[in-house]
C-alpha cells in the first residue's frame, strides 16, 4: 500500500500511530522498548513498529485483516468503506481503552483526510506542560511527569486506569 511518508503514522482503522507505546518506545530505543517486549512475552524485534504504513509493525500489527481489507478495496482508511463501521472494526474498538476515540477520529479522518487529521490528532496525547507525546496509556507525562498528561488521558483515564491493573498485579508476581 504505498503511501506518503507522513501517513505512516495514520493507520487504517483511524488510530494514530503516535499514541501507541509500541511505537514511542521504537523511536526512543532503550530500556522502554525491552520493558514493552518482555510484558508482552515478545522478541524485540516483534514488538519494534515504525507506523501502520511502514515495513517494520509490531507482531500483532502484520496480521492487520484491516490494512488488507482496506487494501482489497483501494481505500486509504476504513472510515472511507461504504461499511463502516464494520462488526469486526466494532469489535475492535471495544476491546481496548487505547481505541476509545476510534469512531471520532475515523471521522475525522473522512471528513478533513489524513495529512490534515495528523496534523491536528497529536495535541490529543501532548502534555499540556512540556508538549511531550504520550501514548494512551500514560497517564503522567512521560517526559516532565505532569499529572494528567493529556486531553485523551483526562477522557479516559478510569478505562486505562482499569485496563493496566492486570498488568500491575502481574508485574508484583515476577
Amino acid at each position: 500500500m504505498p503511501e506518503s511518508l507522513t501517513l505512516q503514522k495514520a493507520a487504517v482503522c483511524g488510530l494514530w500511530c503516535g499514541a501507541c507505546s509500541l511505537y514511542l518506545a521504537t523511536l526512543e530505543g532503550g530500556d522502554r522498548l525491552e520493558t514493552l517486549a518482555k510484558r508482552l512475552a515478545l522478541s524485540i524485534e516483534d514488538a519494534r513498529c515504525q507506523g501502520c504504513r511502514s515495513d517494520t509493525l509490531f507482531q500483532h500489527c502484520r496480521a492487520c485483516s484491516f490494512r488488507d481489507c482496506a487494501a482489497e478495496r483501494k481505500l486509504q482508511f476504513c472510515a472511507e468503506c461504504v461499511d463502516f463501521p464494520c462488526e469486526k472494526l466494532q469489535a475492535f474498538q471495544a476491546e481496548k481503552p487505547h481505541r476509545a476515540d476510534l469512531w471520532r477520529d475515523a471521522q475525522r479522518l473522512r471528513d478533513v483526510g489524513g495529512e490534515a487529521w495528523l496534523a491536528e490528532i497529536p495535541a490529543r496525547y501532548a502534555c499540556p506542560a512540556c508538549t511531550a507525546t504520550n501514548s494512551a496509556y500514560d497517564l503522567t507525562c512521560r517526559a516532565c511527569g505532569h499529572p494528567p498528561v493529556s486531553p485523551f488521558a483526562l477522557e479516559h483515564g478510569e478505562a486505562v486506569k482499569t485496563a493496566l491493573r492486570p498488568r500491575a498485579k502481574e508485574a508484583s508476581h515476577e
